[in-house]
């Protein structure tokens, strides 16, 4: 399509009069469609889709490009609590979930903290440097925090999940090699009680529960003796 023509036809369509749905006499949602009836706007001015509460505040705002979800700069998806504060950004590329330099999902608490982060590039979960998902309690403490590459859990200098307590604590611990529960050298899961003592361990290699003798299983009481054993040699117990 030459310049020319493109100029046109996007011309045309900032003439066009977005679809209102109106309620109770309340504008509720504005949506600009293509001449194919698929939602679109020059995600450079305006969001293709507009949603309010009653209270006339924004509820969601989103970009679309011939019927995907697209935006190069900032976030193509952001929803907002209904005293205005945000709730979510999300960055869209041609459809996927994309971010380069920073999470792709943001998701926050009422009171503006961050409940949730996430890594996505072209529609994976993924991060090479640090967590690609972490989760936090509202008062900014770490909830839970994974490590994922090419859409799969995966760490290999440590645990790919991590969970805490409130108190900063650790309470699980999984280790993972491509998706797979795996461990040579130690457990590959770690769960603890709340005063940092451990309440159970697993050994995993490839997938499979498995230990050459001695138990791939040990559960503990709280004041560190042995509830029970369990021995396993791939993924079958003996």
């Amino acid at each position: 399509m030459s310049l020319l023509k493109q100029w046109k036809k996007e011309f045309v369509e900032l003439l066009k009069s977005p679809i209102i749905t109106v309620e109770n006499g309340l504008i509720l949602k504005l949506e600009c469609m293509n001449e194919e009836n698929k939602l679109h706007r020059n995600s450079e001015l305006n969001p293709a889709c507009i949603e309010y509460y009653e209270n006339g505040n924004i509820r969601y705002k989103s970009y679309w490009v011939n019927g995907k979800t697209h935006k190069l700069e900032g976030p193509a998806i952001i929803s907002y609590y209904k005293n205005g504060n945000i709730r979510c950004k999300e960055y869209w590329v041609e459809n996927k979930e994309h971010r380069l330099d920073g999470p792709a999902y943001i998701n926050y608490y009422e009171n503006g903290n961050i409940y949730y982060e996430s890594y996505w590039v072209n529609g994976e979960e993924h991060r090479l440097e640090g967590p690609a998902y972490i989760c936090y309690y509202e008062n900014g403490n770490i909830y839970y925090k994974e490590y994922w590459v090419e859409n799969k859990k995966h760490r290999l200098e440590g645990p790919a999940y991590i969970n805490y307590y409130k108190n900063g604590n650790i309470y699980y611990e999984d280790y993972r090699v491509n998706g797979k529960k795996h461990r040579l050298d130690g457990p590959a899961i770690i769960s603890y009680y709340e005063n940092g003592n451990i309440l159970c361990k697993e050994y995993w290699v490839n997938g499979k529960k498995h230990r050459l003798d001695s138990p791939a299983c040990i559960s503990y009481y709280e004041n560190g003796n042995i509830r029970y054993e369990e021995y396993w040699v791939n993924g079958k117990q003996k």
